[in-house]
């Protein structure tokens, strides 16, 4: 299997392989999910500033820092045990009837 090639549970699958490997926990036994929870927090924290910075790519830049992101959303979900690839595409498909009254919620579409 090329890793470019890989579905969302696969690539799970090997986040989870891989936190086994450096003691980051496996199961909700072995970790706090608000500590989780709060380094997705700092993970879009340091993403925002790689942005500001206009830092995009290497290390700390944006491109890493985004897929720092979503390493620590795919572990947290393999944990409590949500099928995230099934999560996306059920909000995918809420989302493509859905409006937004951009008036409202973004001064810049206004």
């Amino acid at each position: 299997m090329r890793m470019k090639d890989l579905t969302i549970k696969e690539l799970s699958d090997l986040i989870i392989i891989q936190a086994k490997e450096k003691g980051f926990g496996v199961s909700l036994e072995e970790i706090d999910v608000a500590e989780k929870f709060a380094l997705i927090h700092g993970e879009v924290a340091e993403a925002f500033e790689a942005y500001r910075h206009k830092k995009n790519e290497g290390k700390d830049g944006l491109s890493m820092e985004m897929g720092d992101i979503v390493q620590r959303v795919l572990h947290l979900s393999a944990i409590l045990g949500i099928d995230i690839q099934k999560a996306i595409l059920e909000k995918m498909d809420i989302n493509k009837d859905r409006d937004w009254d951009w008036k409202k919620i973004n001064e810049k579409h206004a």
